[in-house]
C-alpha cells in the first residue's frame, strides 16, 4: 500500500513528515514529532477527525490561562451523529478502567469547561515544558490509553489536565484501526466498542 503524503505545497511551507517503514504504534510515532518540535505546545489532531476553524485556537486560549495546565482535552462530537458527544476528556473508575466521558451522550450536556482525569489523545494540546518534565508517551502503549496514562503522570506531578467546550471536532471513531470505517453503522460499532463501559456511565 502507498504511503499517504501531504500535498507537496503544504509540505514545503509548513510541515515535516516523518515516514516509518511499518507501523510502529501511535505513542512511538507521536513521540517521534515531540522529540522534533520546537513549539510551546504539542497539539494531537487524530487522522478521522475533522476540526472547526478555531479549534486550534480555543486550546491555546485555555492552556495560556494557567501555567500549570498540562492538556486541554477537546469536545470530541461523533460525525455521524453531531449532537453526540465521542468524546469530553477521559476518566478512570475506581475499579482502575479508563473510560470517554460523554460517549454517545447529548453533546449539550457538555458546555462547560472543567478539570478532568485524562485528555484524549485524538484531539489535544499539551505543554511541551511540562513534556520535557514528566516524559512523553510510554511506548508499552501500542495504542489506546498512552494518553490516560500520560494524564495520570501529569496528575501526578501536581499538573491540570482540563477540559475546552469550544475547541470542537468530529471524530469518526474507528476509521483508521477499522479500514474504510465510513458508514454510519461502521462507526456506531467502533465507538461502542472503543470504550471499555457502557455508554451509560460515562458522566461527568
Amino acid at each position: 500500500m502507498r504511503a499517504w503524503r501531504l500535498p507537496a505545497a503544504i509540505a514545503a511551507a509548513t510541515a515535516t513528515l516523518i515516514e516509518n517503514a511499518e507501523n510502529t504504534g501511535f505513542s512511538h510515532a507521536v513521540n517521534q514529532g515531540i522529540a522534533i518540535a520546537k513549539g510551546e505546545y504539542m497539539a494531537l489532531f487524530n487522522n478521522d477527525a475533522f476540526a472547526e476553524p478555531t479549534w486550534l485556537a480555543e486550546l491555546l486560549k485555555t492552556a495560556e490561562a494557567d501555567p500549570k495546565i498540562f492538556a486541554v482535552s477537546s469536545l470530541m462530537l461523533r460525525f455521524y451523529e453531531p449532537e453526540l458527544a465521542d468524546d469530553a476528556g477521559d476518566y478512570v473508575t475506581i475499579l482502575g478502567f479508563a473510560c470517554k466521558r460523554g460517549d454517545g451522550l447529548k453533546a449539550s450536556r457538555y458546555t462547560k469547561p472543567c478539570r478532568v482525569f485524562s485528555a484524549c489523545g485524538g484531539a489535544a494540546l499539551y505543554r511541551k515544558s511540562i513534556l520535557d518534565k514528566i516524559g512523553v508517551f510510554d511506548e508499552l502503549f501500542f495504542a489506546y490509553y498512552e494518553d490516560v496514562d500520560l494524564s495520570w503522570r501529569a496528575n501526578n506531578f501536581g499538573y491540570k489536565n482540563v477540559y475546552c467546550p469550544t475547541a470542537r471536532c468530529r471524530h469518526i471513531c474507528g476509521a483508521t484501526q477499522v479500514r474504510c470505517a465510513t458508514t454510519r453503522l461502521r462507526a456506531s460499532r467502533a465507538g461502542a466498542t472503543a470504550s471499555c463501559c457502557p455508554t451509560r456511565t460515562s458522566r461527568c
